[in-house]
């Protein structure tokens, strides 16, 4: 932070909530690294078949349609390379957009983290592939490509990149030769390198637009080589500087004691319920308790278009000092879950990645608005849509 502040890349108006975040984010660090030692002699050590597709037919068959509803709302919706202006429409965009849209987006994640697995088992030559089948295993990532294009942003890239490194960490043997653990330490920077480059791209396109150019280039000098990395720096500035502002404008004295962190848990509703008005089914709404995160974007407040990471709803809930037992409970669930995940020899059932998938999202997207205060049931709607296809299309193992 001492250098993000040096450069000018961080606004530390009130440096007080800045130390408040690091106390809460170490101490998140140091609760997993207390829990790393609890199941290590349960898990699988060896290699975990990921192989909740019927055949390679249906994975290429749900990886096409997914990549052509990509490129059809990029198509309808994008604004070219424009990323400023498609940025600026975001919420406009998302509002006008199908709702059929975005439930079959949700097939990035069992698609993701089924590719990942099949690609890292490529490239250890442990299976071997058609050329065909190899371009479907990374269709998914170029279609969360497109959306963050089309969206202006970098958020579905980056998360789909993700659950890809998801699926290859989960099927990595925890023993692996030094000529494979070398090829995957190249292949991970080059593919850092890559993301990066995207990231800053995107970013200094969007702030030219929005005449903060003359501001930025004398950081990037000031950085010197490490320039290439200041998209990055500046894109976890941003969550600090959000931190700071709705700590001060978005937090009461009252607690919430779990309504706005576990939000997610009770304001589910049925799919398409809309649509048959029942637009208040959910229970939160039913007790009027809903909570919706990303309430503070009101185009009103100082720096509103900033995230404010995970952890304002855990202040929101339970104070300062009540986040850390909160965080400790989280920490052992989704370690808890890792570890449910780890002791399966092969998973052909994409439904036993939920849990575990809500937790390790949360954590992965804390710096955003924490994932738990959303519906946590439209995740599932993805995993039952691969297995309900799977199992009509089922053959033997």
């Amino acid at each position: 932070m001492l250098l993000f502040s040096l450069f000018g890349i961080l606004d530390d108006k009130y440096p007080e909530y800045i130390d408040e975040l690091n106390y809460l984010v170490s101490f998140t660090a140091f609760c997993f690294l207390l829990f790393s030692k609890y199941g290590f002699k349960k898990v699988n050590k060896s290699y975990i078949d990921i192989n909740f597709f019927s055949s390679q037919r249906v994975f290429s068959t749900f990886s096409l349609f997914y990549f052509g509803l990509a490129f059809l709302v990029f198509l309808i919706e994008g604004k070219g390379l424009d990323f400023a202006n498609a940025r600026n429409n975001f919420h406009e965009t998302l509002e006008n957009r199908s709702f059929i849209v975005g439930y079959f987006r949700l097939l990035s994640i069992p698609l993701s983290i089924y590719a990942g697995s099949r690609v890292i088992r490529w490239l250890l030559n442990l299976e071997h592939y058609s050329p065909l089948f190899l371009i479907t295993l990374f269709l998914p990532f170029f279609s969360d490509s497109l959306f963050s294009l089309t969206e202006g942003g970098r958020v579905a890239m980056v998360y789909g990149l993700l659950l890809y490194i998801l699926g290859a960490a989960l099927t990595l043997p925890l023993s692996l030769s030094f000529k494979g653990k070398w090829k995957l330490i190249f292949v991970g920077i080059l593919f850092a390198l890559l993301v990066n480059f995207v990231i800053s791209y995107i970013g200094e396109v969007r702030t030219t637009a929005d005449g903060n150019s003359e501001k930025a280039q004398p950081i990037k000098e000031s950085l010197g080589v490490f320039s290439v990395f200041y998209g990055g720096m500046e894109y976890v500035g941003s969550t600090y500087v959000g931190y700071q502002y709705r700590r001060v404008d978005a937090v009461e004295e009252e607690y919430g004691l779990g309504q706005f962190t576990f939000n997610g848990f009770i304001n589910w509703q049925i799919p398409f319920a809309s649509r048959f008005g029942l637009n208040n089914a959910s229970i939160a709404k039913a007790l009027d308790i809903y909570y919706y995160n990303q309430e503070t974007y009101d185009f009103s407040r100082n720096y509103f278009y900033f995230t404010h990471s995970a952890y304002l709803p855990l202040i929101k809930d339970f104070g300062f000092k009540g986040s850390f037992v909160a965080i400790f409970f989280l920490t052992f669930l989704s370690h808890y879950f890792f570890v449910k995940i780890q002791m399966n020899n092969r998973i052909q059932s994409s439904m036993k990645f939920f849990l575990f998938y809500i937790f390790f999202f949360y954590w992965a997207r804390s710096n955003f608005y924490g994932t738990l205060s959303d519906s946590i049931m439209i995740p599932l709607y993805s995993f039952l849509i691969v297995d309900f296809v799977n199992s009509i299309f089922k053959k033997k193992y």
